[in-house]
């Protein structure tokens, strides 16, 4: 059974969810947003799109561990993780 997330990527613009099926835990997400970096633009460069296609790209594993959500979608999540960038650096917020 695996911790259940997702993981919300905004900008002053857009906002892209995406859900991850195992590995949801506060720091696993901490690691996985920092591992996306080499994927997104440079920061203070934040584009909500950009971000979530980074995530998936550093960190898709294999076929149903991440996948895209549509705002209609659910899944019984552990936790709900909110990204945004403040200036130099990303805001990861658990979303109770």
């Amino acid at each position: 059974m695996g911790t259940r997330a997702s993981i919300t990527f905004e900008d002053a613009h857009n906002s892209f969810t995406i859900y991850q099926h195992w590995d949801g835990d506060p720091e696993t997400i901490a690691r996985n947003v920092e591992r996306s970096k080499m994927f997104a633009w440079n920061l203070p460069r934040f584009e909500a799109s950009d971000f979530a296609a980074a995530y998936v790209a550093a960190n898709k594993e294999q076929g149903g561990n991440i996948r895209l959500l549509q705002k209609q979608e659910s899944y019984d999540t552990q936790h709900d993780y909110l990204v945004t960038c403040e200036t130099d650096f990303l805001n990861i917020k658990e979303i109770i």
